[in-house]
């Protein structure tokens, strides 16, 4: 089970970084003032030209994740057996393969939110799981682990269908050719680079949670994955749709300098965030053990497996709160196409993490990187707000307007 979440966590994080939320974070905000300002013709040519570049990157993205599988592995997991490390490799391999169809459905995600179109992208994200379960179900007993990366596989490509679908019929009509020169991919591409180091930073918080964990005991690096995908749920589901939802309104706002409304926005999102996640985090903490059962305690997972879960869960849970904040707080900065402050935030959670980690594993075992990661996502919440009135004109607790001494 550990090398199958390796091989899936390394494909997730190789797409993510490139396509994912650093995508969202550069794409959303040009293509949404496009689309406000019903320029739809010069919208799909930049969406086009935008997809193109991807798909060549994911391509050479893919063929050295396949190549360098085994090197990738021992990197991230140094402390799995020679068995583990040795599936881990062709689970690898396998998913990186896909992750050409992972990315370009990542790409179109946010060319759909642009232009407030939310319900594909969503119900696509549901139905990639779906097709994960019925592999599970069906062909683990003849392929085993390999099922479940083929799966992956599976459910990337539907995903990338239904929302090439949704373009096609909100106006796409894709080009094979590149416009290398144009002025505006050529400004979103230099804003990339800033923005995908500043989710790899962030994102190396996952990867230095499963080295760390694979130095520890047998199951502690699925423990953690169990109850980090239990939180993950109504994470994406409350603070993901909200983040992304408020993305769009939030680059109307910054591109006509109109602060008043980009705060009211802002505070009715994080309002909203605390009235959903608090009580969704209170639950999943006191139902913990019930909730692991009622989801995972089947097969192979065993009550031994539940009782390594249940304390992780309980600290993982207690930071949804913060860590859907974090989503919403980051979209202000993002708007107005700062990407440089939350990089140096990213830097400073990641260093704190690490220590954090250091500290509270030497007492509580695995469980201490759950703990860290809680503290780490409130200490990055304070952060943020502070940055948000400090360095923008919105002013949390003060006039709205000031500004930024940037």
């Amino acid at each position: 089970m550990d090398a199958l979440v390796i091989a899936l966590n390394i494909a997730d994080l190789l797409a993510g970084l490139l396509l994912g939320n650093a995508a969202a974070a550069v794409i959303i905000p040009p293509l949404a003032q496009l689309h406000e300002r019903q320029r739809e013709s010069e919208f799909w040519r930049l969406s086009v030209n935008l997809g193109n570049l991807s798909g060549c990157a994911l391509a050479l993205l893919s063929l050295a994740a396949m190549i360098w599988a085994d090197l990738v592995v021992r990197v991230l997991a140094p402390g799995l057996s020679h068995d583990a490390y040795a599936l881990a490799v062709r689970l690898t391999r396998v998913a990186g393969g896909s992750l050409i169809l992972v990315g370009m459905a990542a790409f179109l995600t946010p060319v759909l939110q642009a232009r407030r179109r939310y319900w594909v992208p969503a119900l696509t994200n549901a139905l990639q799981n779906l097709v994960l379960i019925l592999f599970l179900l069906i062909l683990v007993p003849v392929w085993g682990a390999l099922s479940l990366a083929w799966g992956a596989v599976a459910g990337s490509a539907l995903r990338l269908y239904a929302c090439y679908w949704k373009a096609r019929r909100e106006g796409l009509r894709w080009t094979w050719s590149v416009e290398w020169k144009d002025s505006q991919t050529l400004q979103i591409a230099r804003r990339m680079f800033p923005a995908i180091l500043g989710y790899s930073i962030l994102e190396m918080n996952l990867l230095i949670d499963r080295n760390f964990a694979s130095r520890l005991g047998e199951g502690s690096i699925s423990a953690l994955n169990f109850a980090d995908r239990l939180v993950q749920a109504p994470l994406a589901v409350l603070a993901g749709a909200i983040s992304l939802a408020a993305l769009p309104r939030f680059a109307i706002h910054a591109g006509a300098e109109d602060w008043n409304s980009l705060r009211r926005d802002l505070l009715s999102a994080l309002g909203l965030l605390l009235v959903l996640a608090v009580p969704s985090s209170l639950l999943l903490m006191v139902l913990r053990e019930p909730v692991l059962e009622l989801v995972f305690l089947r097969g192979a997972y065993d009550e031994a497996a539940l009782a390594m879960t249940a304390p992780a869960l309980f600290w993982y849970a207690s930071a949804l709160s913060f860590h859907g904040a974090n989503l919403i707080l980051v979209r202000v900065f993002h708007s107005r196409m700062d990407l440089q402050t939350p990089l140096i935030l990213g830097v400073a959670v990641v260093g704190l993490h690490i220590a954090l980690n250091v500290l509270c594993i030497d007492r509580w075992d695995y469980v201490g990187i759950a703990i860290s990661n809680a503290v780490t996502a409130a200490l990055q919440t304070l952060g943020l707000l502070f940055a948000v009135d400090r360095f923008t004109p919105l002013k949390l607790w003060g006039k709205v307007g000031a500004r930024s001494p940037r």
